[in-house]
């Protein structure tokens, strides 16, 4: 089983597109009501590289430029990224597995440590 994954809608410019370079995968809601995969961004010859999740998987990405964009998508992008990394659950358990753990959730460790260390100082020192 893979990382869990979150997503969320917004809504880009052209420009942006162009600076979504080796990012998390992002789904373009066409006009018409259906969706395109954007699989690539060559900021030089400004184009994107759009997949068809309905396309066989061998099919190449069509190139596709600002104008022909125009013409299909107002601007809506769904962004997907993993909310936690990912630990192998097959791992065996020994110290690099819990140190790889550790550094994945460390802002919520942090946020952890600073609420047991204002608990602490409240019990310490309660109001007169």
């Amino acid at each position: 089983m893979g990382p869990s994954r979150r997503h969320v809608v917004v809504r880009l410019r052209w420009r942006h597109l162009l600076r979504l370079q080796n990012g998390a995968p992002v789904v373009l809601l066409l006009s018409d009501g259906g969706a395109a995969l954007l699989t690539g961004v060559n900021a030089e010859q400004q184009v994107v590289f759009l997949k068809d999740p309905a396309a066989p998987a061998d099919m190449p990405p069509i190139a596709v430029d600002e104008l022909r964009m125009s013409q299909a998508w107002a601007g809506e992008a769904v962004l997907l990224r993993a909310t936690r990394g990912h630990v192998t659950a097959d791992a065996q358990f020994n110290l690099r597995w819990l140190v790889d753990l550790v550094l994945q959730e460390r802002r919520a460790l942090a946020e952890i440590a600073l609420a047991s260390l204002t608990i602490s100082i409240l019990t310490i020192f309660p109001r007169w």
